[in-house]
């Protein structure tokens, strides 16, 4: 019982664990998203303050190239911690699965333990009810 203990205790680590992964992840991810939409909004404000000159225009032009790019970079490190929320939200899944299967062990086993209890007080009982008969008979 003890080894299912510490391994119960174990898997509740790892799901605290794991569970502490995924906030981060999603903290990472939304702080990622706010850049990805302070590009964007960077794009737009130096659109409206963009004059129809040919030189203001050229200048805009090679803003928004510039912000393009960084716009890219910026989404796919978006993507990436997407994908590093998902992993994370699996590994929270399976250590979840593991915890609820150690718990389901331990009561099975505690379970079992009761019931060869209640069996064993049964025999001692039947055991004492047999002594008492044949005592009556003899």
């Amino acid at each position: 019982m003890k080894t299912l203990d510490v391994l119960k205790r174990l898997r509740d680590h790892d799901k605290r664990r794991a569970r502490l992964e995924l906030v981060r992840a999603e903290k990472r991810h939304d702080q990622q998203l706010d850049r990805v939409e302070r590009v964007n909004q960077r794009v737009v404000e130096a659109r409206a303050e963009t004059t129809e000159d040919a030189a203001s225009l050229a200048i805009y032009h090679q803003f928004r190239v510039q912000m393009e790019l960084l716009g890219r970079r910026e989404r796919s490190f978006l993507d990436e911690t997407g994908r590093v929320v998902n992993e994370r939200r699996g590994e929270v899944a399976t250590a979840v699965r593991e915890a609820e299967v150690v718990a389901l062990v331990i009561e099975a086993r505690e379970e079992e333990a009761a019931l060869q209890e209640r069996r064993d007080e049964e025999k001692v009982l039947d055991q004492l009810a047999l002594s008492a008969w044949l005592r009556k008979v003899a």
